[in-house]
């Protein structure tokens, strides 16, 4: 094996070179895939993730008997509150619980989670002050009639509560990369697909960039520990016990 040299002050040290030389490129992309696709007929992961769909439609139903009127408003927090921490352990329970959960599988789960507990919980919010706002113009009384031009410009129509609270706006926000709810959304006249299209490859050539590093570093740490052998040639976990971790002097 070759000398392990003394870092020098500045630019990569010899033992950086020496280990790229040695063991060359570890990146596999195949391999981040098998992660996410190991024992098919057991996923907890993907499970995890449909199932986050019955938090966001009680928080939903919930918001529609508040705007009918029919749950309280202590009661409806009693229910919000049960269910977004529910989001936040059910998930992680999960993860802790199922052996069969692979890393990657649980923090793309987990992730999904937190972000739906924030996007739920500005949906909760953002919809009680409308109700407040309602319940204030109410009280003060119907406003006074505007009168209308013949040959206005047209106004386009806006969303208002309770009218938001259905399927379609709920999944807009959902999917929409924000964690604000608005009730209606600023949206440009046409969707800019090669703006589009652009971030979306940024985004998998960025991730792709990032899984690639770690796996170069990690796999030239795992080879320095065993012996010399990168991870990828170990067929199984009885191979990986044929070597033993050394001490490097």
């Amino acid at each position: 094996a070759p000398p392990f040299l003394p870092p020098t002050p500045s630019g990569p040290t010899a033992n950086q070179v020496l280990c790229f030389f040695r063991y060359g490129i570890l990146v596999d992309p195949i391999q981040v895939i098998s992660l996410f696709l190991k024992d098919p007929y057991s996923w907890p992961a993907p499970c995890l993730i449909i199932g986050a769909n019955g938090f966001a439609l009680v928080t939903l139903h919930v918001e529609k008997k508040l705007a009918t009127g029919s749950l309280s408003e202590q009661s409806g927090t009693v229910l919000h509150t049960f269910n977004l921490l529910m989001v936040l352990c059910f998930p992680a329970l999960v993860v802790l619980a199922v052996t069969s959960v692979t890393p990657a599988g649980a923090i793309f789960a987990l992730s999904v989670h937190t972000v739906l507990f924030l996007k739920l919980f500005s949906f909760r919010d953002v919809n009680k002050w409308c109700r407040e706002k309602k319940s204030a113009k109410a009280a003060r009384g119907p406003p006074a009639s505007r009168p209308q031009k013949a040959n206005g410009n047209a106004v386009p129509q806006e969303v208002t509560y309770p009218d938001n609270l259905s399927y379609k706006d709920l999944y807009y926000f959902l999917l929409a990369p924000t964690l604000c709810y608005e009730l209606n959304f600023p949206r440009s006249p046409r969707i800019r697909k090669r703006f589009l299209l652009r971030r979306l490859f940024e985004m998998l050539f960025f991730l792709q960039l990032l899984v690639g590093l770690i796996q170069q570093v990690s796999g030239v740490i795992w080879a320095i520990e065993r012996g010399g052998a990168p991870w990828g040639r170990f067929a199984s976990h009885e191979d990986i016990r044929l070597f033993p971790k050394q001490e490097i002097s």
